[in-house]
């Protein structure tokens, strides 16, 4: 310890940003010399695979289901590959949520529309 009074003891070195020379490798450094990591980044693809879910529900049906469970898995993927420099699972988790649930939805409409066309063409018919 020191005999100075905390108000005149140093502080330490704030957190500086230092770009190495290779894009992408750069470097939080605190105090002389010490690196911190980068702080991981949200994948693209699970920020992708969430807006095909959602936009499933009105401008691309089933189709965008589909698609997003496709670019979920492939997210999954990509997370499990480098689970520190990558996050998102909470998306593909909700992506493939939303696909899901729009499918299943879809699913309960055909075979509901199924049934209203084969009673009304019995009642019609008279069998």
């Amino acid at each position: 310890m020191t005999d100075q009074p905390p108000s005149l003891q140093p502080r330490p070195a704030p957190r500086v940003w230092v770009p190495d020379s290779q894009p992408g490798q750069g470097a939080c450094r605190q105090g002389p010399g010490v690196p911190v990591p980068e702080p991981p980044r949200t994948s693209g693809i699970a920020a992708i695979a969430l807006t095909y879910a959602l936009l499933s529900f009105g401008a691309f049906p089933i189709v965008g289901a589909v698609i997003a469970l496709f670019l979920a898995d492939s997210a999954a993927t990509e997370l499990r590959a480098s689970p520190r420099q990558r996050t998102g699972l909470g998306m593909v988790t909700a992506a493939r949520i939303l696909a899901w649930v729009h499918l299943g939805i879809v699913a309960v409409v055909m075979v509901l529309w199924i049934v209203e066309v084969f009673v009304s063409v019995n009642a019609t018919t008279g069998v």
